[in-house]
């Protein structure tokens, strides 16, 4: 009788661990990416440290001299500002920025409205870039905006 009691004491001790089945993965690790602002004049290098290399990669206009960088976000996450002679600021919320560097690597346009057809020519230039927080998740590289509980 005594063995009885024995035995089942050790099967509840082992039948509950069998019974959890596999081990939950760990959850994905997420990373909010400050805000940046840029004016033309800023340096490639400087724009590339802070925001990396675009996923598009970059192209070189043969005709303007200049090397283009288009940064492209699945949300507005850019906050494109554009000052006219008159004193107007257009400020927008866009999710796609053409930037445009000369040789010396110096930001000499920007543009979130560019021709379809050849993109160096912008239809609305833009002064002032503001790039604003953003959620990347590891390792999937996913990008969301960040939501901020009340």
């Amino acid at each position: 009788m005594v063995w009885r009691a024995g035995l089942g004491l050790v099967l509840l001790a082992i039948l509950p661990g069998c019974a959890v089945g596999p081990m939950a993965e760990p959850p994905e690790r997420a990373v909010i990416e400050p805000s940046y602002a840029f004016t033309l004049g800023a340096h490639q290098d400087d724009i590339i440290a802070a925001l990396g290399y675009p996923a598009e990669g970059q192209r070189f206009d043969p005709v303007s001299q200049t090397l283009e960088l288009v940064y492209s976000y699945p949300f507005p996450a850019i906050q494109a500002e554009s000052h006219f002679p008159n004193g107007v600021t257009r400020s927008e919320m866009v999710d796609t920025i053409h930037l445009f560097f000369d040789r010396k690597g110096l930001l000499i346009k920007m543009g979130s409205w560019v021709n379809r057809w050849y993109s160096s020519v912008i239809d609305v230039p833009v002064q002032r870039v503001t790039v604003l927080p953003r959620v990347v998740h590891h390792p999937s590289g996913a990008i969301t905006a960040p939501r901020f509980s009340q």
